[in-house]
This record gives C-alpha cells, sequence and structure tokens, in this order.
C-alpha cells in the first residue's frame, strides 16, 4: 500500500532486503536526511495506462510515497 502524496519529488519504499548502494541524496519533509540504498523501476498503471516509474529504496519506518 502506498501513500498518495501529490506534492512528493520522488516515490519511494522502504528497505527490505540486500540492493547496491548509490550517492542520491534526498531528505524528508521536515529536512532529515534519508538514507538511500537504490533506485529501482516498478511497472504502475490505472484502468489500461501504464508505465515505469523510478522508485527509490530508502531506510524509512513510514509507509511507501507514491508522488
Amino acid at each position: 500500500m502506498f501513500k498518495i502524496d501529490s506534492g512528493a519529488q520522488v516515490n519511494i519504499i522502504p528497505f527490505k532486503g540486500p540492493l547496491k548502494n548509490t550517492n542520491i541524496k534526498l531528505s524528508a519533509y521536515n529536512g532529515t536526511s534519508l538514507k538511500v540504498h537504490d533506485m529501482i523501476r516498478l511497472k504502475c498503471g490505472y484502468d489500461s495506462k501504464q508505465s515505469y516509474q523510478g522508485c527509490y529504496v530508502v531506510d524509512s519506518p513510514f509507509s511507501p510515497i507514491l508522488g
């Protein structure tokens, strides 16, 4: 389940396993830095329209965000 946030600049999902590291820097709405593990591409769709969206995998106890 994703939290829909039209103001988010990126999509994020919680870290759940071994991934390669990345140099991307992200921060939460309150300015707190987020540890980014990787960026993956997920197939997303609504009705018959589908596309691949980049999602950053971060250390976060919060719900995934779909921006």
